[in-house]
């Protein structure tokens, strides 16, 4: 097995006597646009996370929530406010937003094409 090259999907392993090798087969640009888009799909579905688990709330983001209380002696109800963050759909709005752009980023990074070692026309 030492000396035998191991291919598996991105990595290129070589196993030695005295360790191990890893080189890289894909180009940087290629790493760049995939963590890019991993980024994106993070950011979007941790914003999609964090708004359902805080409440869902399908209008603006409140940092104060009204509780009624009744007065104890009169029985008045009264309003007061309670602070607490409650992210609305203009956060959910803004995480959607990062996501488009780091996408959008990704696409500014070209794949290098392998150079053409024939005298074939490239196929567009």
């Amino acid at each position: 097995m030492f000396g035998t090259p191991l291919e598996l999907g991105i990595w290129n392993l070589e196993f030695h006597h005295i360790g191990l090798e890893i080189s890289q087969r894909r180009n940087k640009s290629s790493t760049v646009k995939t963590t890019l888009r991993l980024l994106a799909l993070a950011i979007l579905l941790g914003a999609i996370g964090w708004w359902l688990a805080a409440g869902a709330n399908r209008g603006w983001t409140k940092n104060q929530v009204p509780v009624k209380t009744v007065d104890e002696v009169t029985g008045i109800e009264g309003t007061n406010f309670k602070k607490q963050f409650i992210p609305g759909l203009d956060f959910l709005a803004g995480g959607a937003g990062a996501a488009v752009l780091c996408t959008g980023l990704s696409f500014l990074f070209r794949t290098k094409r392998p150079p053409q070692t024939s005298n074939e026309q490239p196929i567009n």
